[in-house]
């Protein structure tokens, strides 16, 4: 197997915020697990670890069309306003 991403997504939004008070990274791997639960019914658990190298992890679990999905998102650009 090699070390390509499985997946790569991306999205945009408008933050009405000023961008020095945007930081992207922070709030991915530092959301509680409350906040996370909070945002839909279908969110399961979620949690913070470290990949093999290192890297920040955000772990999330929740159920799509009735399956349980975890998704391991590893951090590979840590830019505040990416």
């Amino acid at each position: 197997m090699d070390d390509s991403p499985h997946l790569t997504t991306s999205c945009s939004t408008t933050i009405h915020a000023p961008l020095d008070q945007v930081d992207l990274p922070s709030w991915c791997f530092t959301l509680p697990e409350s906040e996370y639960l909070a945002c839909s019914p279908a969110h399961v658990a979620a949690g913070v670890s470290s990949a093999p190298d290192g890297r920040r992890m955000s772990i999330n679990v929740e159920v799509i069309g009735g399956i349980l999905v975890a998704h391991h998102d590893v951090e590979d650009l840590a830019q505040p306003d990416t």
